[in-house]
């Protein structure tokens, strides 16, 4: 699952149900007020879905529903294709409608059958969904929805400052001039800067006292740093993309996978050409040089796992996949 930093996600491990037939991953959603569960389900199509499956499939929901008692999206590759093309199978359809989920997806996702589901249960948050291509991306078609949630709120920025191009500051060194500064000043250097820092801060919050203000924090736009080629290769290939779309002919396709690669080309040069910009630029000030490099490298936003190292993760990673093939 790939989950928007703004929402707050927390996965969900049901230990005492067994799930021999499928892969499961859930996750509880935090957006604004609402919270929610996303359940995304794969069933492996290398055998027809079995009776076990349903019945592990059945004893999980019901084991997520007593555990979070929150509304469920179910979604996922089920692999249980219906006898019509924009039904899935009855057992997996008799399975939601004993545990009150409503199947919202009746077009086919896979050539003429329904694989690929979205349901809920109880209360829908899913007002609506829809089937679209996915451009030959995957062999499955996208699945969009929209749900009834309220959007996070956006990030804000509390700031705190004096307005001092108001300030008279003639005045003020009078005022300090005058004050026990100078006619009455500590006897020592720490007390003397205590007096300085109170005695200031006084004075300022007489003529400039702090004022607040809230600024909206609004992301850079991400092609702030394209050059004119590459807007226009990009332009290009969205052009090429419609045309395609349109009109199914496959040298038009052509047409446009060549455009994608010149457009990646010339997104990427001008990446680079950007960061060469700025540590270009920061090479006067060795400090803004250093500064420029740990943000390249990513050295304040990464974590390290102290178990990815381990022997224990690299074979578990090598069994999982080794797990996976052969399921296929």
């Amino acid at each position: 699952m790939v989950i928007s930093n703004q929402l707050t996600s927390r996965e969900i491990n049901i230990t005492n149900v067994s799930t021999t037939t499928f892969e499961v991953q859930s996750t509880s959603i935090t957006s604004a007020k609402t919270t929610f569960i996303l359940t995304n389900i794969y069933r492996p199509p290398s055998c027809a879905p079995s009776a076990c499956f349903y019945n592990e499939l059945s004893s999980y929901l019901s084991e997520l529903i007593i555990h979070k008692s929150l509304p469920i999206i179910l979604c996922g590759d089920f692999n249980c294709a219906g006898e019509q093309s924009d039904c899935i199978s009855s057992q997996l359809q008799n399975v939601l409608d004993s545990l009150n989920f409503t199947q919202h997806v009746n077009k086919p996702t896979r050539g003429e059958n329904l694989l690929d589901i979205i349901a809920t249960d109880g209360l829908s948050l899913v007002t609506s969904t829809s089937v679209i291509s996915s451009h030959q991306i995957s062999d499955h078609s996208l699945i969009k929805c929209s749900l009834n949630v309220q959007k996070p709120p956006t990030p804000t920025t509390h700031y705190k400052r004096r307005p001092l191009h108001r300030l008279d500051f003639t005045q003020l060194d009078n005022t300090l001039y005058s004050s026990t500064l100078i006619t009455n000043p500590a006897s020592n250097v720490d007390d003397y800067v205590q007096q300085i820092n109170t005695v200031v801060n006084e004075e300022l919050d007489k003529v400039a006292p702090f004022k607040s203000s809230v600024r909206v924090q609004r992301p850079l736009p991400c092609d702030m740093f394209l050059s004119a080629d590459a807007i226009s290769a990009k332009r290009e290939r969205r052009r090429l993309e419609r045309l395609w779309l349109r009109t199914g002919s496959d040298t038009i396709r052509q047409q446009y996978r060549a455009a994608c690669r010149d457009a990646t080309k010339k997104i990427n040069d001008s990446r680079s050409n950007l960061l060469a910009d700025k540590i270009r630029l920061a090479s006067v000030n060795a400090r803004d040089k250093w500064r420029q490099y740990r943000t390249l490298l990513h050295c304040s936003s990464v974590k390290a796992n102290p178990g990815l190292g381990t022997n224990s993760f690299c074979n578990n990673l090598a069994l999982f996949f080794r797990d996976k093939i052969n399921k296929l």
